[in-house]
């Protein structure tokens, strides 16, 4: 099998893996001798390990979350704030409010939007759990601590050190 078939098939797990490969190949030349069916079994082991790879830190956030509106109000009733004569009224207009809401996860910044208001915050990473992160962001001149939970492997609760507005908001993953 030539070198640069093999080099192709190794971009399916990425560029890194590319360059073990190659090395590998440069260190045992009778790999060179391999069958189809060998390489076709040795590019599914490691796309099966690397698709499998547990997600660690910021890496569980990354992407777009919308407010999950059935599991935030069950959360709500849970705040101190939470008053039952008015959970008719508000269910109405919290659909209205938080369905326009959207909280996207980036390598180093958290963007937050309402409709058309967006507002960018650039973060660093304070500390990271098997489901937590804690991200140190600037708002408004003061360090504000945002920490990010995992709840159930597919929902996100979003704590902030400057407010608990959002303590009760349950998020999934936008569709």
């Amino acid at each position: 099998m030539k070198l640069k078939q093999m080099e192709l098939s190794n971009r399916l797990v990425g560029y890194s893996m590319a360059v073990v490969g190659t090395l590998f190949l440069a260190i045992s030349p009778n790999m060179l001798e391999a069958t189809q069916a060998e390489e076709i079994d040795l590019t599914k082991q490691v796309e099966e390990t690397y698709l499998t790879k547990k997600l660690q830190g910021i890496d569980l956030f990354l992407g777009e979350w919308s407010v999950n509106i059935e599991r935030t109000l069950e959360e709500v009733k849970k705040s101190p704030k939470y008053n039952p004569e008015d959970a008719a009224n508000m269910s109405e207009m919290l659909k209205k409010v938080i369905s326009m809401m959207r909280i996207e996860v980036k390598d180093r910044e958290l963007i937050s939007s309402r409709g058309n208001r967006r507002t960018v915050l650039p973060y660093t990473l304070k500390s990271s759990g098997d489901d937590t992160v804690t991200l140190s962001v600037l708002a408004s001149g003061k360090e504000v601590e945002i920490k990010l939970s995992l709840i159930d492997g597919k929902y996100m609760n979003l704590k902030s050190s400057a407010t608990d507005d959002m303590d009760y908001y349950i998020w999934e993953r936008s569709q």
